[in-house]
């Protein structure tokens, strides 16, 4: 079925990244590199479809990341944790999409910013749990 409306959206080449947020606290940024040319099922998926590694952004820089991920944060009424997904592209950066129940498999972003910042995966769980019970 067809219909006669549609959304464009330009395109904005750049660096995908990923701000994982536990109780309002920013954990290592991402950066998301898929091996395919573009982001697709397998890259998001598959094991070894995407390089997907903390990344050292400069000082300015992240300042405006962090800076937009806790307006998201505090704007949108998040709680416990939740995905920022922004482009960065030169020195501007664009919110992709806010993800309030990001995956939490062994290739989800979220876990991995977890283990980067010094979490494993049961103490992330825990620290969830703990968080939705006191909330």
């Amino acid at each position: 079925m067809y219909d006669n409306e549609v959304i464009i959206e330009k395109y904005i080449e750049g660096t995908e990244i990923t701000c994982s947020m536990l109780d309002d606290k920013l954990l290592p940024v991402l950066v998301i590199k898929p091996k395919d040319e573009f982001f697709n099922y397998s890259s998001k998926y598959d094991n070894g479809g995407a390089e997907e590694v903390v990344i050292e952004l400069p000082k300015h820089l992240y300042e405006q990341v962090s800076k937009a991920a806790e307006i998201c944060w505090k704007v949108f009424k998040l709680k416990t944790y939740a995905r920022i997904d922004m482009i960065i592209r030169k020195d501007e950066i664009y919110l992709l999409e806010i993800n309030t129940l990001p995956g939490m498999t062994a290739n989800s972003l979220l876990p991995k910013s977890a283990a980067a910042y010094g979490l494993s995966f049961p103490e992330l769980l825990d620290k969830i749990i703990e968080l939705s019970v006191s909330k």
